[in-house]
């Protein structure tokens, strides 16, 4: 009779096999998070125009504010289910570009709430997110699988 061994695997025997996933769900929560934020200035459009206005941002007005909460909107979901995935970041990163210097800058560093390090933080994953895109868990995975094995099958059959 065979002895059969079972290796006991960690969290980080996962991880190490599964890091596009890991990296997958920073995507997800980061664009359900702008998501939620959206809403947030969406519902409060008018508060989010006057600390515009006083944050001396140009075009400062109820009409931009609305603009800034749908694209916070539009690209979170499009970062969330990872479709159209870089487009969906580099939408956002003019809002929180603005956010930075209009608005958080002069807050300064190591504040209370450190939101100049925050948006910061969420502006590097913009970033990072609009150049290396999406991942397994998204509809841009799907497509470009399906488009792969599209191709393998013409080329096949030629």
């Amino acid at each position: 009779m065979a002895t059969e061994t079972t290796q006991r695997r960690t969290v980080g025997d996962w991880v190490e096999e599964n890091r596009d996933l890991v990296w997958d769900s920073v995507r997800i929560f980061l664009g359900f998070a702008l998501v939620v934020k959206g809403f947030a200035y969406l519902f409060h459009h008018a508060a989010l125009a006057t600390m515009m206005t006083q944050s001396g941002i140009p075009f400062a007005g109820a009409g931009f504010a609305e603009l800034v909460a749908l694209v916070h909107i539009t690209g979170g979901l499009m970062m969330t289910f990872g479709i159209l995935t870089r487009l969906g970041a580099l939408i956002q990163i003019p809002n929180v570009l603005g956010a930075v210097f209009f608005v958080h800058l002069k807050e300064g560093l190591f504040t209370a709430g450190q939101t100049l390090e925050f948006t910061m933080l969420v502006l590097c994953l913009l970033c990072v997110i609009a150049v290396v895109g999406a991942g397994r868990l998204s509809i841009d995975w799907a497509f470009a699988e399906k488009r792969m094995r599209m191709h393998e099958e013409l080329a096949h059959s030629h």
